[in-house]
């Protein structure tokens, strides 16, 4: 490269390594397919809820001495904890599992948008 007596740039090669893909689609499909990954990017904030509700429970059941109230005995008291810590564990082992196997990001977007991976 070289400035020529008028300040000007002198290019000796040009060289192009440039294709563009042009995708057409419907407004309603892409609404569509970019609603579910939008959700599916949320997704992965619902551990943080399982995860505390499953701690609260088992910080409960440490520390909690279960008394007669309403009429229900301190052993059914325990139960019912023990009942929501299994609920809660299940529902926690279903938002890694979401956040592991079906989280979204822009290749699976560009995939179900062009219907072919874009690297």
């Amino acid at each position: 490269m070289a400035f020529n007596k008028q300040n000007e740039i002198t290019v000796g090669n040009h060289i192009t390594q440039t294709s563009v893909d042009v995708i057409h689609i419907t407004s309603d499909k892409l609404v569509n397919i970019l609603t579910t990954h939008f959700n599916k990017l949320n997704k992965p904030h619902d551990i943080i809820g399982a995860l505390a509700l499953s701690l609260s429970l088992v910080i409960a059941l440490i520390t909690s001495t279960f008394n007669e109230r309403w009429g229900i005995s301190p052993d059914m008291w325990y139960g019912i904890f023990i009942t929501l810590l299994v609920i809660s564990v299940i529902y926690l082992l279903y938002t890694i599992y979401n956040r592991i196997f079906n989280s979204s990001n822009i290749h699976k977007v560009m995939k179900d948008i062009t219907g072919r991976n874009i690297e």
